[in-house]
């Protein structure tokens, strides 16, 4: 079975709300802060759940954190970087195979960014801006992940 939107969305209130219970509980506010996941909060959270390949969860800041979820039937790299048609037919910059891959403070230019080649293929990208001709786009922090089963 497949993550469905409201699934995904419950699972990213429960990591939340776990890391930082977790975080209240054992570490001072000053260090809990410092956890990666917390230290992008607040934030507006999307998680994307593609029907045909893969799951995404980007992080935008924001004065409050929201949680929202969008589906669609295009690939999950299709999905997060929103980028044209005729950039897609172009070709992608990297391949990504494995997990625990990613790409940080950096820019990929004229040729779509990335694709996930299979389902255990996992891609972190933090503070990373697209361009090709007029088109660009800025990832603040996103994780995309292959596996989009409700198991993983």
């Amino acid at each position: 079975m497949n993550v469905t939107e409201d699934s995904l969305r419950e699972y990213i209130e429960v990591f939340h709300s776990c890391l930082s219970n977790t975080a209240d509980s054992y570490l001072s506010s000053e260090i809990g802060k410092e956890l990666f996941h917390l230290s992008l909060l607040p934030a507006r959270i999307i998680g994307y759940v593609s029907t045909q390949f893969g799951i995404a969860i980007e992080y935008f800041p924001a004065e409050t954190t929201v949680i929202e979820t969008q589906r669609g039937s295009a690939r999950i790299e299709d999905l997060l970087v929103s980028a044209p048609a005729w950039l897609r037919e172009t070709g992608h910059l990297l391949s990504i195979i494995g997990s625990n891959s990613g790409i940080s403070d950096a820019t990929l230019s004229d040729a779509f960014p990335f694709r996930l080649m299979n389902d255990g293929a996992e891609l972190f990208i933090n503070h990373t801006n697209f361009e090709a001709r007029d088109w660009k786009h800025h990832l603040h922090y996103a994780e995309v992940y292959g596996n989009r089963s409700a198991q993983f």
